[in-house]
């Protein structure tokens, strides 16, 4: 077992380690990968060892490399085994196949959410007894605040799969979905195979207070939810974290409460709250910045819990990594999160070294023009000159 490492000491090591201006050998290049501002660190926790500080202080945008921050926070806050609830509930008494008042679907934020889930509770409650609501249906999505967009998310982003913001109550392949209505309208359609007949409306609500419960649909465990996340880097899992830990803030959770709580753990942790602009949960927002000192600090600190380290992608092996480091020295030896979009290049994990030390790697590249893959394989190509040995 690795001992934790001093996050004092280690702060003070990589402030007393000298913040080059230049890049260190091999990292200079020609095209985009000149013009490119890089800023990394690399450090040993264990001896606060830091064989690289290349502007440390610098802000950069970390794209998904963000979401390190979001999964360790809710890791911290949540814990490994916690599960988002989709919940039914009823406003009156089953009696003879009727439920004399409403019948509730209140969600919980799950970014997992499907029909086949649905379909489950509508089940439930006709195995309650329920054939017939003489009330409405009732559909709770106030746990999160709408519009569930993030500050500095781009037009571009809002329809395609990865621009998917976060909601109390939604289906997971509704993109682009906002409140509750695609959940709504495949419940009703649950319910009716499953032969329960709502007599009244549909419509948005909160639960009502007294509301007795009738069945519970609880998501897979956060530690299973973010080996997905991490490996396939998706942003709606992590943008329903960062409204989710919002939540213990206000609710309904605003993006702003998100925010505040990320940027209070992290500060709790031991990191200068000066070094973190986070306003969503997955790197998606242009406003986002974070320094690599930063990074490395978080990274530090959870170098042992293994809930968060077994959820990072494994070089040449799975993930957003199985393309990269197929050969080489780095190849099934570096976790590591990745984070690409336009003029973005980053990569944030671990190095295992041969002796058993497990090393922090941070490395951003911001700033460029043109594609990222020139970009990318130079940064590939520099973290094996700098590894391969350790």
């Amino acid at each position: 077992m690795r001992r934790p490492c001093s996050l004092l000491a280690l702060i003070a090591a990589l402030l007393a380690a000298p913040a080059r201006a230049d890049a260190p050998a091999g990292l200079a290049g020609a095209g985009p990968v000149a013009v490119a501002t890089w800023s990394a660190v690399i450090v040993n926790p264990r001896t606060h060892e830091v064989r690289v500080s290349l502007r440390p202080e610098a802000p950069v945008a970390p794209a998904s490399v963000l979401k390190l921050l979001t999964s360790v926070v809710a890791l911290k806050t949540l814990g490994p085994g916690y599960r988002f609830h989709t919940r039914l509930l009823a406003t009156g008494p089953v009696a003879d196949g009727l439920l004399r008042g409403d019948l509730v679907l209140a969600g919980g934020g799950d970014p997992t959410l499907t029909r086949s889930d649905l379909a489950a509770l509508a089940r439930a409650a006709a195995s309650a007894g329920v054939q017939a609501v003489t009330g409405n249906l009732l559909l709770d999505g106030t746990l999160i605040a709408t519009p569930s967009w993030e500050p500095g998310w781009v037009a571009d982003d809002l329809t395609t799969e990865y621009g998917h913001g976060s909601a109390a109550l939604d289906l997971a392949d509704a993109l682009g979905a906002t409140e509750v209505d695609p959940a709504g309208g495949a419940f009703v359609e649950v319910l009716r195979e499953a032969g329960i007949e709502v007599a009244g409306a549909v419509r948005s609500a909160p639960t009502p207070a007294g509301a007795g419960a009738i069945a519970d649909h609880p998501s897979r465990p956060l530690g299973e939810l973010l080996i997905r996340m991490n490996k396939e880097s998706l942003n709606p899992y992590a943008e329903a974290l960062f409204r989710t830990l919002g939540a213990k803030e206000h609710v309904p959770a605003r993006s702003e409460d998100g925010s505040a709580a990320l940027t209070r753990a992290l500060g709790a942790m031991g990191v200068a709250t000066d070094d973190i602009r986070v306003v969503d949960g997955s790197g998606l927002s242009r406003y986002d910045l974070v320094t690599t000192r930063a990074i490395a600090q978080v990274l530090s600190r959870s170098a042992t819990d293994d809930a968060f380290v077994q959820s990072l992608p494994v070089a040449g092996e799975d993930g957003t990594l199985a393309r990269r480091f197929t050969t080489g020295p780095l190849k099934g030896r570096l976790r590591a999160k990745t984070g690409t979009m336009s003029s973005v290049s980053a990569l944030a994990g671990y190095l295992d070294g041969r002796n058993g030390d497990r090393w922090v790697v941070v490395v951003i590249a911001n700033g460029f023009i043109g594609s990222v893959r020139p970009v990318q394989a130079h940064l590939d190509r520099w973290l094996e000159q700098q590894l391969g040995s350790l």
